[in-house]
């Protein structure tokens, strides 16, 4: 079985809503815990160590970029 690859051409806009700011800042407090190589354990095992490699870090910027949003939004990252 091989890995499907989604291929996005171009930027696009996702809106994502939350029944109320607490969700939103739980997510965003685990984003920041999440590190590369959490995400890199994440990839298909199966797959070669580069390809893993530029998988996890592929998510490490998506995540960054949802991480941004939820701080322009004005969502905080603790809710301690």
């Amino acid at each position: 079985m091989s890995a499907r690859r989604v291929s996005v051409p171009e930027p696009f806009e996702l809106t994502v809503e939350f029944e109320d700011e607490g969700q939103a800042a739980y997510l965003h407090m685990f984003l920041r815990r999440c590190s590369f190589e959490d995400f890199f354990q994440r990839t298909e095992p199966h797959l070669g160590n580069a390809q893993r490699t530029e998988r996890a870090y592929s998510m490490v910027h998506a995540s960054a970029k949802v991480e941004d949003a939820l701080r322009e939004a004005g969502i905080p990252s603790s809710i301690y």
